[in-house]
């Protein structure tokens, strides 16, 4: 298989739903542990080359009718992915 060519000003690495709730859950077919790491991988790669990286995160405010308190602990990013508030959507 031929090495995948990107063009770092036209592409853009898009990470959606990398929150501790999601990541939490079992997952398949690839664990969600092994995913994050992916991801953190994906997302060095393409910031080496100045490529942007977006992170999308639900605000599960407007899903679950929860306390602020233990929101905080599920919508936080795994702690693997170092996000940036220019990333932030």
């Amino acid at each position: 298989m031929a090495e995948l060519q990107l063009d770092s000003h036209k592409t853009a690495l898009v990470l959606i739903d990398l929150q501790n709730a999601i990541v939490g859950m079992s997952t398949a077919p690839h664990p969600a542990a092994q995913v994050v790491a992916n991801s953190a991988k994906l997302a060095e790669a393409f910031r080496r080359h100045g490529a942007p990286v977006v992170y999308v995160r639900v605000d599960l405010n407007d899903f679950l009718n929860r306390c602020a308190s233990s929101l905080l602990n599920t919508v936080s990013e795994s702690p693997e992915i170092r996000t940036r508030p220019s990333q932030m959507m």
